[in-house]
Formats: C-alpha cells, structure tokens, sequence
C-alpha cells in the first residue's frame, strides 16, 4: 500500500465509531485536497474534534504498539526506530499552535474520501489554508502555492478568520516571510526540493495574487 492516504484510512478504520470526528492536517490533508499535485509526505497528523475520539484514537494506537505521550499541547505516537519509525500526532480542538499555544477553531466541512470500506476525512480547504499561514514553515509555504492555485481559496476568507481566533499578528509575520522568500527566488528553490520541479507561472502569480489580497486585507 504505497498511498499514504490509503494507509491513514487502513490505520484509522478500526476506530469506526469515531473516524468522523478525526480530520486530517498537515502534508496528508493537502493530498487529499490536491491530489498528486501536493509534495509527498507521509507524516500523519490528526486533530480529534472531541475528548472520546482523541482517547479511542490513543488507546487504539497504543494497542498498535505505539507509545503514546504528551507533546506541546498535542499528543505523539511513536512505534518502531530509525527510518522504520512511525509518528503519529495528534492535536486537540481547538487546535493549539505548539511554538506559540494560541488555538485555532475549525470551521469548515471535512472533506471526505473513501477507500474501500475505509473513510477519511481532512479539515476543510479554509481551514488548511489558516493553518499553514500560522505554521509559517517553509513547506507551508511550498503547500499554499498549491493550494492557492490548484483550490481557489478566497483571502477575505482567509482574513476573516485568523481576525475570529486573533491569529493576524501570527499569520502577518508568515506573509511577511513568503512575500520576501518569493521576491528572492528562494521559495522556487524549496518549491524544487520538496516538489520536484519548479513553480508553474500560473502558481507562482496565484500565490503572489493571493499574498496582495492578504494584505489588502490587512495582513
């Protein structure tokens, strides 16, 4: 099973009763959004909308074999070591950002897939958006050229609910750092690294679009 989706859904099926209220983040939810076009990545991160389904998730990965701990306000499962090491984090909701401890409330539908008799579902494209413009990490960065030409995400959106969690302050110092990154050529060359080829022009502009749209909604 090389799809990383497929093996998130065969992990997460046997907790049936609560696999609705598990959304996936991260690289995985942009895969699930974008398909092929999203970087690879088989990190699995999972916000768990309620207490019963974080605590059937946990108790599940430990029956797994995963050691399961407290980690920056989110929980970590780990199984095995070395280059055969699997992780699994898991964040509560509202999602607490681990570097800064601000929280982040979802507010979109999932979005659902289905392989087989399994079911996934990953956070809505708004919130992927808002939570990779706070993450700020050069992949985030990478992931919101995708996204903003692939999704057609709208910035007034976007704006609108970091000002709900008063996450601007947070969210402006990332646009900062992409709108230079992209002014330097640098995110083209990360773009290459993680992605494996350049930046369309159609990416590139939609990016650069979408960073004047932030901060014409001031950002």
């Amino acid at each position: 099973m090389d799809d990383p989706l497929e093996r998130a859904a065969d992990l997460l099926q046997p907790v049936h009763e609560e696999v609705a209220s598990l959304r996936l983040l991260g690289g995985l939810a942009c895969r699930a959004h974008l398909g092929t076009l999203a970087r690879r990545s088989d990190d699995l991160d999972v916000v768990a909308m309620s207490a019963s389904a974080r605590d059937a998730l946990l108790d599940h990965l430990r029956k797994l074999g995963f050691a399961v701990g407290p980690s920056g306000g989110w929980w970590r499962a780990v199984r095995g070591k070395g280059k055969d090491r699997e992780i699994v984090d898991v964040a509560p909701h509202p999602i607490v950002n681990p570097r800064t401890f601000d929280a982040m409330t979802l507010r979109s539908a999932p979005m659902s897939l289905t392989f087989g008799d399994a079911s996934l579902h990953a956070v809505g494209i708004e919130d992927l958006l808002v939570l990779k413009l706070v993450a700020g990490r050069d992949q985030d960065h990478v992931d919101l050229v995708l996204l903003t030409a692939h999704a057609d995400p709208s910035a007034a959106e976007i704006a609108r609910r970091l000002e709900l969690d008063d996450l601007g302050r947070l969210a402006a110092g990332s646009v900062a750092n992409a709108r230079h990154a992209l002014s330097k050529g640098y995110l083209s060359e990360v773009f290459a690294q993680l992605v494996g080829r350049a930046p369309t022009e159609r990416e590139r502009s939609a990016f650069e679009l979408f960073l004047v749209q932030l901060g014409e909604a001031g950002l």
